[in-house]
């Protein structure tokens, strides 16, 4: 990450005590969605840098979903803090896969790329998706 861009991820999730069970216990039926944000934290006023979310798919398979960056801050490393967060937040509930679907349009090389940097590789679809034309599936074994 850039000097000019320190973040902090924070999760946020409607319930907290459902998040705190699936932290300790992912084995549980109500499987769930955690979302992260990343703020500034130099600033002296918050700013939203960037998001992404990490839907637990099975007792071992989860999504990531919603990685998102706001366009004042691309190439500082934001998305990379978000990953790398939430890739150890997945190995700690012992997910042992980790899919994602994301476009293969030129708008989203930058992120197909990241990810592939990261471990992911091109896979079929998975969960409820089907193969299509706008979208490329990917998948990492934690």
């Amino acid at each position: 990450m850039s000097h000019a861009v320190r973040c902090c991820v924070t999760a946020r999730s409607q319930d907290r005590q459902k998040a705190n069970k699936l932290n300790s216990a992912p084995q549980q039926k109500n499987l769930t969605i955690t979302f992260w944000t990343a703020w500034s934290d130099h600033t002296g006023s918050a700013q939203l840098l960037g998001c992404g979310a990490l839907k637990q798919l099975d007792v071992e398979h989860a999504e990531l979903k919603s990685m998102r960056t706001d366009a004042a801050h691309l190439q500082k490393g934001v998305a990379q803090a978000l990953l790398t967060h939430i890739l150890e937040v997945a190995k700690q509930r012992n997910i042992k896969r980790l899919s994602l679907e994301t476009g293969p349009m030129e708008a989203f090389a930058a992120a197909r790329s990241l990810y592939a940097k990261n471990g992911f590789t091109e896979c079929e679809p998975f969960a409820d998706y089907a193969l299509d034309p706008y979208s490329v599936f990917m998948s990492k074994a934690l």
